[in-house]
């Protein structure tokens, strides 16, 4: 496996809007708020750290969202992580304007740009209910593993959540990062990988000219593997995944993202230990 770029696209394309959180009878409802954002105004406005309130509705800069990906090998199991810097995060990224009311698409979006299941047999796609996820980078697929629905773990539960009155009919829940001014959703999954695998993280970043977001493929960028004993909380060992082998990782300078001090704060604590 070689490093190469598996797609460039312009880096002014994304556009994203405001959203908004209500509580209703039954629940919670996020819904667009205001004029559509670029990429800049959106981490201009972030960077605020304001949240509006209008009586019971509060008013985000964006919606993020995260999936809480359980990984099951060999009768093992752990949360995916990607590293973006020195973070290690949830697959995780912003919903853009045409899918803020139905951010599940998101996620699956990101599932498939970020998490390359690579084995002897080719390289591997995810389905979810039988239905196959779009490939962003157009690559050769061997097969497709199933995406399942997963119970949530740390301190997160499922909530009643609508998207301008639609429902995901999937597990959900959020969650509100203040410095941000963001609100950050996350859909529990789980899926079961080939024994010989090899996972590697699929990781974006701007072109020389400022003018591009390229997609990299790295072998030397693993998915980070924080495994998880029988009761799905964290044993306190990283591991890396290649060609069916558990390798343990060490995180040297590397931090837990935010999610780690907020819903997942009982999942952090081996790591920060």
């Amino acid at each position: 496996m070689k490093k190469k770029c598996l797609r460039r696209e312009p880096a002014d394309h994304f556009r994203t809007r405001r959203v908004s959180l209500e509580q209703t009878v039954d629940g919670w409802n996020i819904q667009p708020v205001g004029q559509a954002l670029t990429f800049s105004e959106l981490q201009a406005l972030r960077q605020t750290g304001k949240i509006e309130r209008k009586g019971n509705t509060q008013i985000f800069a964006n919606l993020g969202v995260s999936l809480q990906l359980v990984i099951k090998h060999k009768d093992r199991k752990a949360l995916a992580l990607v590293q973006q810097r020195d973070i290690l995060k949830l697959v995780s990224g912003y919903v853009p304007e045409d899918q803020l009311d139905n951010p599940l698409q998101t996620a699956w979006a990101e599932l498939m740009e970020e998490v390359l299941s690579v084995s002897d047999k080719g390289l591997f796609g995810f389905s979810v209910a039988e239905e196959v996820l779009p490939d962003p980078y157009q690559l050769q697929r061997q097969n497709w593993l199933p995406v399942l629905k997963a119970p949530f773990i740390g301190s997160l539960s499922e909530e009643n959540l609508t998207f301008s009155g639609r429902s995901t009919e999937w597990p959900v829940n959020f969650y509100i990062h203040h410095e941000t001014a963001s609100l950050q959703l996350v859909f529990p999954v789980t899926i079961e990988v080939p024994d010989d695998v090899t996972l590697i993280h699929a990781e974006d970043e701007i072109s020389e000219s400022g003018q591009e977001v390229l997609s990299i493929f790295d072998p030397e960028c693993p998915a980070i593997l924080m495994e998880l004993d029988q009761h799905s909380m964290p044993t306190g060992k990283l591991f890396t995944l290649n060609s069916g082998e558990w390798t343990l990782w060490k995180p040297g300078q590397a931090k837990l993202s935010e999610y780690f001090s907020g819903p997942g704060k009982q999942l952090s604590r081996h790591f920060l230990d």
